[in-house]
């Protein structure tokens, strides 16, 4: 056909002279702002600050914010619409997905059904309490939430990884993780080497590489997300006969600290550490001695858990906070 050899020979030269204008505008960008980035955040850093965001994916924030434009379907025979028929959809905000870890009972349930209420959908986790966790499933799902349940053992790192894909898969982005799972043993010097390897990978190292995966998981989807660990105030005051537990629970209370600056601004990250709210599963003799060392003199009962936990759902400017819920009983 006379004229397309022209017209490709055109076509390719407005190419290279687009590549070649839009290389001349970036290269300041490459010489100027991004040495100008760096200073600012290593001053950042050396002044005890979290590093700055990256300007790229502020830019990939803000586009991400930007209502999509979706045209409304046409009806059969017409070849398009005017542009005053098309409405302007904005497109759907990402789903709130939690993770609670020993979902299945007792304090566990009891988040996982706030934050059913609140519209997040739930993936709880089991250890042994498998019939439990399902009930809780049907009974969250009859009532029109999304909730799942899955086995952890967390002191499987493998476990832990592939629970996070498939919470993921299944669900979508995480954008709440709840560490509440714990074990709770006393660990005097008869008590071996194995009951000490469990208590930290349980209470500590478990809990750690979690939400350590999950952070990982919410910067690739880049959700405003928030962890959530429940401690315990024996990570702060000694309790005879549990140096290990003890020392599992202060060392979660550091990495919330840490993690906290780290995670900054994308990611939150606090912990709450309860006192006499709940008494345990089977008597213990320390329960009714603490409580009556306790400024206020009474138990909250597992509501306060939940008043904690809503509280740090809506403080936006909040994190790095352990939050004692325990009655004073830190004071004292």
């Amino acid at each position: 056909m006379p004229g397309t050899g022209e017209e490709a020979f055109g076509s390719k030269l407005l190419r290279g002279f687009k590549l070649g204008l839009s290389f001349f505008l970036f290269l300041p960008f490459l010489l100027f702002f991004l040495p100008l980035w760096w200073l600012h955040r290593q001053g950042e850093l050396r002044a005890g600050r979290p590093a700055p965001q990256a300007p790229w994916n502020v830019l990939c924030s803000a586009m991400d914010r930007i209502p999509k434009r979706h045209p409304s379907p046409l009806p059969a025979g017409e070849a398009s619409a005017p542009a005053s028929r098309m409405p302007i959809v904005p497109t759907r905000p990402a789903g709130k997905v939690a993770l609670v870890t020993g979902g299945s009972d007792r304090i566990g349930a009891m988040i996982c059904r706030e934050l059913s209420a609140i519209g997040f959908d739930v993936a709880l986790t089991y250890h042994h309490s498998g019939p439990k966790a399902q009930r809780l499933v049907s009974e969250l799902t009859s009532q029109g939430t999304m909730a799942r349940c899955y086995p952890l053992d967390l002191a499987n790192p493998q476990r832990i990884s592939a629970l996070v894909e498939a919470v993921e898969q299944q669900s979508g982005p995480i954008t709440l993780l709840v560490n509440n799972a714990g074990y709770f043993h006393a660990d005097a010097m008869e008590c071996g080497w194995d009951n000490m390897e469990k208590l930290m990978k349980v209470n500590l190292q478990g809990p750690l590489w979690l939400s350590m995966r999950v952070a990982q998981a919410m910067r690739q989807s880049r959700v405003q997300g928030q962890i959530i660990s429940l401690g315990d105030i024996w990570g702060e005051r000694t309790l005879t006969g549990h140096a290990c537990y003890g020392a599992a629970k202060a060392g979660m209370i550091m990495a919330t600290r840490v993690l906290a600056r780290d995670l900054a601004p994308q990611v939150r990250v606090n912990a709450i550490l309860p006192g006499a709210v709940l008494p345990p599963a089977s008597p213990h003799p320390g329960f009714m001695e603490m409580l009556a060392r306790t400024p206020l003199r009474d138990q909250a009962g597992p509501e306060g858990i939940v008043q904690a936990l809503r509280y740090l759902l809506e403080a936006q400017f909040v994190t790095g906070e352990i939050m004692h819920v325990d009655g004073g009983r830190h004071l004292t």
